[in-house]
């Protein structure tokens, strides 16, 4: 098996060389040096793809017809090599460097025939490859490693020829968007039969592409590759533009070594990835290594928010290399799976991987086409021909490259993640319909994007405000605190209320819900069943008082929370209290927050949650230990709610002198009352974002008089478990056929928490036009570790 593997690895060498300089340069020196206009580029692009449709398939029927010379794969390979290298040379030789017509003919021509010829050798590779690890797939990890290991070697040509041409020229592309692979082996499976008439061949044809076409996982794949080139296009094809605009020169200086080094880290990286990496692919699969890499690309576009510095810029383009060009081999492995599936499912022979890969590069040729044509129109909307002649950057074409580079992983790996789980996991749905979905799905991802990017610069405004603190008297200070947490809160209220569109009703509690008079402390009880529990209060807090009292909302939380960074740290000091849920339990820290709510000047209300933990159907164990519990106190079974512990609210009781009453909450979701979903509460996107169906929240209020709680330990165990009694019958009543309809209750003004959103969105927003407000969001999120330290230091947890 090692000849065959060293043959695939040798073949590939070959066409990755051509490759890799071909998509490195040619873009830029047409544009850069031959002076292609706009207008021949984009026509030469569309004829590009229009042939780019033709081709492929064509190529990969012909073949598949038996008897034909074009069914030898190693004679395809063999024959046409040296038409491809002709055809590579001639796309170098200027006709014409003036700008003329002529030159914009020569683009055409050279990729009409440099094309023709590298899909031509392409398919028959795809092919080769299909065939050479057929059913073995850890062979197939194996033959992709040589592959690797050939394109590792292959790419050192772009530091040779960058440092020999002073970087003038420079595009940027490691990856082969097509298929490799090498070895003399005849595909067994006939498309065509050298007996049969050219009408027959051709129908059979058709048949074998609708049965591909046909099937769910071959449009998944397909679709998630035409992204994935577009993708890579619009970053690698124009590394070299915006290393030059964006990266300063004393960082990068064209024509240095340092360039071309960062040009070799950004194209050995990702080959040296996966090849260290052969065993864990093997093991995890190529699909869901492929899911996870789109999830960190999503995630990784959101370090625009740091690109003034330009060193963070270069870091993100080497993880957006390892996310796209590690990747990119991998659809060898699963197009070559689905060819082995294939000729199950259809009880062939053997398979048909000329068809199937040709048919795949039907649907992702155009995307390197298209990459191009967007991306130079936007440049030029910018002033980058303005640029060539003056060597003179704009911001306004800085922020446009900026967008390209950050945004083009950040939608499009989003857009692939949702293809590959919703399509390959979900056959039952139709494409376009799963596309709808995919996208669909996709909505959550800004309002709670909104929601988490926000904490850095509310973190870095309250960093500020703690250290005016030292200037400024205490009260002040607070005064600051609160009206920021405020604004943070109504952000929340935002997303949770007014972008959700959620239908609220009031079960009881009058006098919870009052738009006058003093706001009172209070301590607030609740069942938990998911992680949108917490906002509950927030929505009460908001119609209380006079102004609304969100600003006096605090939590008794997990100890485990202060590990997040920045947020674990502001809601200690904004009076948050930390609480183990496991081991010995430490009462200094909660003692000292609750010492410090209790002298505070502002209401507050504090969220206990006594189940200590969210209730899920799915959680047989813990029910079973809770209902056991029940039991030795006599107390019967509950399926609605855990059985509370009571020790926080004694704390809570025994150090608030302060207090006024208890607000006894009892939350339902109107998702729980569709079918088969009891108990199963929605989660923070579905609760946002999912279908309005059934999205309804009842809130069932008790306002205890503090004088009406027992303080006496044994006393609120009881007292404390009878309040959770009448919650399961209360959730009892709300599962009925006939359940109690409340009253409702209407959403918050939008002109309320508008404003909070607009203030958090332009936050976001500023590192763009000040350099000084991103380095101090940078210097935040630095500090984290530090203010962790602080917490353990101070003993706050």
């Amino acid at each position: 098996m090692r000849k065959p593997l060293l043959s695939i690895g040798l073949s590939q060498f070959g066409l990755s060389v051509l490759q890799t300089l071909f998509m490195f340069y040619y873009v830029k020196v047409y544009i850069n040096q031959f002076h292609v206009n706009t207008k021949w580029f984009n026509v030469a692009q569309t004829l590009f793809m229009v042939w780019n449709t033709i081709n492929d398939p064509l190529f990969g029927y012909l073949q598949e017809v038996r008897g034909s010379w074009l069914n030898n794969r190693f004679l395809v390979i063999k024959t046409l090599s040296p038409f491809l290298v002709v055809s590579f040379v001639f796309m170098w030789i200027p006709w014409n460097t003036k700008g003329s017509d002529l030159e914009g003919l020569h683009l055409i021509l050279s990729l009409f025939l440099y094309d023709a010829f590298f899909s031509a050798i392409g398919v028959a590779w795809g092919a080769l490859f299909a065939d050479t690890t057929q059913n073995q797939p850890i062979v197939r990890v194996k033959a992709l490693k040589y592959s690797q290991i050939a394109i590792l070697v292959s790419v050192f040509s772009i530091a040779v020829t960058e440092k020999l041409s002073l970087s003038h020229l420079g595009e940027k592309r490691t990856e082969r968007n097509g298929e490799q692979d090498d070895q003399e082996i005849l595909i067994q499976e006939e498309a065509g039969d050298a007996n049969l008439t050219f009408k027959e061949n051709m129908k059979n044809s058709i048949c074998l592409t609708k049965q591909v076409i046909s099937q769910r996982q071959f449009l998944a794949i397909a679709v998630t590759n035409f992204f994935h080139t577009a993708r890579s296009i619009a970053h690698m094809n124009f590394a070299s533009i915006i290393t030059e605009v964006v990266i300063p020169q004393d960082i990068l200086p064209s024509g240095s070594v340092r360039l071309s080094l960062f040009f070799m880290l950004l194209t050995l990286g990702p080959q040296i990835v996966l090849i260290v990496n052969e065993k864990l692919i093997a093991r995890v699969g190529a699909v869901k290594v492929m899911v996870i890499s789109y999830l960190v690309s999503f995630f990784s576009g959101f370090m625009i928010i740091f690109s003034y510095n330009p060193y963070f810029t270069m870091l993100f383009m080497f993880i957006d290399c390892i996310t796209v060009h590690t990747i990119a081999p991998l659809f060898n492995i699963i197009i070559s799976d689905f060819v082995d599936d294939d000729a199950r499912k259809n009880t062939r022979s053997a398979g048909i991987p000329s068809i199937i890969f040709s048919l795949n590069a039907l649907f992702v040729k155009p995307a390197q086409s298209v990459a191009p044509v967007l991306i130079v129109h936007l440049l030029n909307q910018s002033g980058y021909q303005e640029y060539l002649k003056t060597k003179i950057s704009t911001e306004d074409l800085r922020n446009t490259i900026l967008l390209i580079l950050f945004m083009t992983p950040a939608v499009i790996g989003g857009i692939q993640y949702l293809v590959m789980k919703t399509i390959l996991s979900f056959f039952r749905f139709q494409m376009l319909i799963a596309l709808t979905v995919a996208a669909d799905a996709l909505r959550p991802v800004v309002p709670c994007s909104l929601l988490s990017l926000s904490m850095v610069p509310f973190a870095s405004c309250s960093l500020v405000i703690g250290g005016i603190s030292w200037i400024v008297p205490g009260h002040m200070a607070q005064k600051l605190d609160n009206f920021l947490y405020k604004s943070y809160m109504r952000l929340c209220l935002f997303v949770f209320e007014n972008i959700s569109g959620v239908e609220i009703f009031v079960h009881g509690g009058k006098e919870v819900i009052k738009n006058s008079g003093e706001p009172e402390n209070a301590v607030v009880l609740s069942n938990h069943q998911t992680n949108v529990d917490w906002i509950i209060p927030v929505i009460l807090a908001a119609r209380h008082g006079d102004q609304g009292n969100e600003q006096a909302f605090r939590v008794m939380v997990k100890q485990s929370i202060h590990l997040v960074p920045m947020f674990g740290w502001y809601i200690f000091q904004h009076g948050y209290i930390y609480v183990r849920r496991f081991g010995e339990f430490i009462g200094a820290p909660v003692l000292r927050q609750l010492k410090w709510l209790n002298e505070s000047d502002p209401p507050f209300w504090l969220l206990i949650f006594p189940e200590g933990t969210r209730l899920s159907p799915k959680k047989k164990q813990l029910i079973e230990s809770s209902n056991r519990f029940l039991e030795k106190a006599g107390r019967p079974p509950m399926r609605n709610v855990l059985c509370p512990r009571s020790g926080g609210l004694q704390l809570a009781l025994d150090n608030l002198s302060t207090l006024d009453a208890i607000y006894d909450v009892t939350v339902m979701y109107g998702q729980t009352r569709m079918n088969n979903r009891r108990g199963m509460a929605p989660g923070m996107f579905e609760f946002c974002c999912g279908p309005q169906a059934h999205k309804q929240l009842h809130i069932h209020l008790s306002r205890i008089p503090i004088e009406q709680v027992p303080k006496e330990k044994l006393e609120l165990r009881n007292w404390t478990t009878d309040r959770f009694t009448l919650k399961e019958r209360i959730i009892d009543d709300f599962y009925s056929d006939s359940p109690s309809a409340g009253s409702t209750l209407p959403c918050v003004p939008i002109s309320q928490t508008l404003p909070s959103a607009i203030f958090f969105s332009a936050a976001l927003i500023a590192p763009f036009f000040s350099r000084t407000i991103g380095r101090v969001y940078l210097l935040t999120i630095a500090s984290s570790p530090l203010l962790i330290a602080w917490l353990h230091i101070r003993r706050c947890v």
